[in-house]
């Protein structure tokens, strides 16, 4: 890929990634954080598996147990995501998730004027320095296209099933499916 358009690519993820957190925002007004979770990845999933089938043909051991690995510790980081964006502002969200583990605390101290609680410290700083030193390990002996295919159909289908698991509980003014 040549370093123009690679940097363009960079530039859409990160648009991607920073209006993502209005679009769930909005949709957390009628669906459950689960059900968006469950939606947005298993769709992913199936998009990815069409346009890379050849690759999924090809899978090994290795890869899959990466990528069952990567979606479970994942799953854990957009749970937090999801039902924190229930409590804060979009934009502090976005800003706050993209600089997770060393800016967390010292962006929630200068936004609110004080000491960041210690369970955010630990949810930014445990959950994404383990995804991300899971991940290198995970991609050092496999096919890293294969291991976020099945991260991200991990992460949907865990996320389906704790959507269901959890489908009558009341949350605020909006019963969660």
């Amino acid at each position: 890929m040549k370093p123009f358009s690679a940097r363009v690519l960079l530039a859409a993820v990160f648009i991607a990634r920073g209006t993502s957190f209005l679009f769930s925002k909005q949709l957390l007004t009628s669906l459950s954080p689960m059900s968006i979770l469950a939606v947005r990845f298993l769709l992913a999933f199936l998009v990815l598996a069409l346009i890379f089938n050849k690759k999924i043909r090809q899978l090994d051991h290795k890869s899959l147990k990466g990528g069952i690995i990567l979606g479970l510790l994942y799953t854990v980081c957009m749970i937090f995501e999801m039902y924190g964006l229930r409590l804060i502002d979009s934009g502090v969200s976005s800003l706050i998730e993209n600089m997770a583990i060393l800016f967390v605390p010292l962006y929630v101290a200068v936004l609110t004027r004080k000491f960041p609680k210690i369970k955010t410290i630990i949810c930014a700083a445990l959950t994404y320095a383990a995804c991300i030193l899971v991940t290198e390990k995970v991609s050092k002996d496999c096919d890293a296209l294969t291991v976020g295919i099945f991260q991200i159909g991990t992460m949907g289908f865990l996320s389906l099933i704790i959507a269901l698991i959890t489908k009558h509980k009341h949350y605020g003014n909006h019963f969660c499916a």
